[in-house]
């Protein structure tokens, strides 16, 4: 049997302090791994807080020289990225997951 856990994550960590704190509390009482996708902010707090097991990246083939101009992760730690799988998707897409370390 398989369990399916919804929840709005963004009113679950409202009130509740930092996003590496509440992050911690989530995690260590989880019944199920934990996924978050989008909140660039909340991701980048929560990797400064040592929280992140993976980082999967996907890959799209496409160079977007005019429109690519953020950096992704901009303000975030420096932090070395051990892959731990690899996989195409549909001949063409990547999908990437590594583990991440802080640097230095």
């Amino acid at each position: 049997m398989t369990a399916t856990y919804t929840f709005d994550v963004f009113s679950t960590l409202d009130g509740y302090g930092s996003y590496g704190e509440e992050g911690d509390r989530l995690k260590r009482d989880s019944a199920v791994p934990l996924r978050s996708h989008g909140s660039l902010s909340m991701n980048r707090a929560l990797m400064a807080a040592g929280l992140v097991d993976q980082i999967m990246v996907t890959v799209f083939p496409v160079i977007s020289g005019q429109t690519g101009t953020a950096p992704l992760f901009r303000g975030a730690a420096d932090f070395d990225l051990e892959l731990i799988e690899a996989r195409t998707l549909d001949g063409h897409t990547q999908e990437l997951t590594y583990r991440p370390r802080l640097h230095g």
